[in-house]
């Protein structure tokens, strides 16, 4: 298998069949790849809604309960996983999965990369949700060294060998800065491309400013 594809997934019942929906195109034409759902003990009608793609030979759904966090459910996806580049991307629809091909295909280009992350450029998000951003961006820069352009930006991909053997410790949103993290920690470097953003299609973000401050 040359590439997992993982979502983790919580009380996204407006936006997660639009985005499996997606990544079951991007899987079918990828050819080489399986998308790997890990609903994280939602609460609403999601995990009946991820249960209607279990029909489909690229997926594989988990779930666990009760409800363990953002970080929780990255590493289930991780472990389930049997591909040689591991992609993330967050089920709130704002990130096409197409842009997995762009951020891959400069992974494979560049031997000393370990992981390509999104860079959102032309955000949709609202000014909040910026500032939120901005201020993430420079707090990882300034306490882990990483030149950070979006440290939040989906999709997301790794090569495996860049993590392997790492134990997650997160358990929610930390994650997003422990696995470039660990990438780093490996000699292994982190790049960021400019992908296309989207707003949200339906309900609200999960990300508030007390997030970053429990970060």
């Amino acid at each position: 298998m040359e590439l997992s594809i993982i979502t983790s997934v919580y009380n996204e019942k407006d936006n997660v069949r639009l985005v499996l929906n997606e990544l079951k195109e991007f899987a079918r034409e990828y050819g080489n790849a399986e998308v790997i759902v890990v609903d994280d003990g939602s609460t609403d009608s999601t995990p009946k809604i991820v249960d209607e793609f279990k029909k489909f030979k690229q997926f594989k759904v988990v779930h666990q309960f009760p409800n363990q966090g953002k970080g929780a459910g990255v590493a289930r996806g991780i472990r389930e996983s049997k591909g040689r580049f591991i992609a993330l991307i967050d089920s709130d629809g704002e990130n096409p999965p197409k842009e997995i091909r762009k951020l891959l295909n400069e992974l494979k280009k560049k031997n000393e990369l370990g992981a390509v992350i999104g860079w959102r450029v032309e955000r949709k998000s609202p000014l909040a949700r910026k500032v939120y951003s901005a201020f993430y961006n420079f707090l990882v820069t300034l306490l882990f060294g990483i030149n950070c352009k979006d440290i939040g930006g989906q999709p997301r991909v790794f090569k495996r060998q860049a993590i392997e053997g790492y134990k997650i410790r997160s358990k929610r949103w930390v994650i997003e800065v422990e696995l470039p993290h660990a990438v780093k920690q490996k000699e292994y470097g982190v790049a960021f491309v400019k992908v296309e953003h989207r707003p949200r299609h339906g309900g609200e973000g999960k990300v508030r400013f007390k997030t970053i401050f429990n970060i």
